[in-house]
């Protein structure tokens, strides 16, 4: 049987079964969205961002800055393989699933270093957390080597039309990661609000925050992002692993989720460094019947280097808690 000649060959989308040409029309539309809301999510905080970088550069600060960098990069290149023609199909998904692990791999790091920092005086949890961070960071390559993509008969044009089910991977492994250094942060956070004496931890802060002004500032940011970026996650794994969702619709939420987490990520280090230097413009700061001044008797400090450090005055007669009698954050890039 002779099919009829295309009425417009030039029209890639005509070289497409009708349920496909519509799918690749709506998931165009959709990354164009994201990207444009990446774009304005860092075009809104530009004098901010200018402020923290210039205020101090270390390998945090680095992070904070190429966490977005790479997604609003991976947002991009996922704009053009559906909107320009493209030599080589393939080397374009490596690219995009090397920016997309990038991408996650400085966002969880920021995430991490929180974790660093709470746990200033704990080697063991600071090393076993950074080893984790390394291997799921190295599992996210399943995004690079789970997907196959070729040109669509006749055009120039690149789509995808294979994503294998471990791809999965990728999107778990940073959500179990996120729960764990969340989980970890709070509880270390909460259970040294303990009174002396008392070695029953009250969970209730967890919900409240009734906790010191640095500790509700540490736990409220973890909670922003952790309750956002971890639902997104895991719905964009379910979508990667589920067979019968169409290819075209399957990396939609992978795109989301990498970055709505790195905005969410850069949000809440942008806050806590802000609530830094609000401390470091007055001469003394009263936080939960604890007296941080800026002479020698206390600092607070939560630089590029991703450094708290937060040490009691010699004058202070309250008692004060475990996580903030020294937590102290070494500069990794430093």
């Amino acid at each position: 049987m002779a099919y009829p000649p295309l009425l417009n060959p030039d029209t890639y989308l005509n070289h497409l079964p009708p349920d496909v040409a519509t799918q690749l029309e709506i998931t165009r539309n959709i990354y164009m969205t994201i990207l444009g809301a990446s774009i304005w999510d860092v075009l809104i905080y530009v004098p901010n961002d200018v402020k923290i970088v210039t205020s101090g550069f270390g390998l945090v600060t680095l992070c904070f800055i190429f966490s977005r960098v790479f997604a609003i990069t991976y947002a991009l290149l996922f704009v053009l393989v559906q909107t320009h023609p493209i030599t080589n199909c393939m080397a374009m998904n490596i690219a995009m699933g090397l920016t997309c692990l990038l991408a996650m791999g400085c966002t969880s790091f920021l995430f991490l270093r929180r974790l660093h920092a709470v746990y200033s005086q704990q080697r063991i949890i600071r090393w076993l957390f950074s080893f984790l961070w390394f291997g799921i960071t190295g599992m996210t390559v399943c995004v690079i080597i789970g997907t196959d993509a070729d040109h669509i008969d006749g055009t120039g044009y690149c789509i995808m039309y294979q994503i294998h089910s471990y791809t999965a991977v990728g999107e778990f492994l940073p959500a179990v990661f996120d729960t764990l250094v969340f989980f970890t942060i709070s509880y270390k956070l909460i259970s040294d609000q303990a009174l002396p004496g008392i070695k029953r931890t009250n969970w209730t802060s967890f919900f409240t925050a009734d906790l010191p002004l640095v500790s509700r500032a540490l736990l409220k940011g973890g909670q922003q992002y952790y309750m956002i970026v971890f639902w997104i996650t895991v719905a964009s794994g379910v979508m990667l692993y589920t067979p019968s969702v169409p290819v075209m619709y399957r990396p939609m939420l992978t795109l989301a989720s990498t970055t709505l987490s790195a905005s969410m990520a850069c949000r809440v280090f942008r806050n806590m460094k802000n609530y830094d230097s609000s401390l470091q413009a007055s001469e003394a700061s009263k936080i939960s019947d604890i007296w941080f001044a800026r002479s020698q008797s206390t600092e607070l400090s939560w630089m590029s280097s991703g450094v708290v450090n937060i040490s009691r005055p010699p004058h202070a007669t309250e008692p004060i808690s475990k996580t903030h009698s020294n937590v102290q954050h070494a500069t990794a890039g430093q």
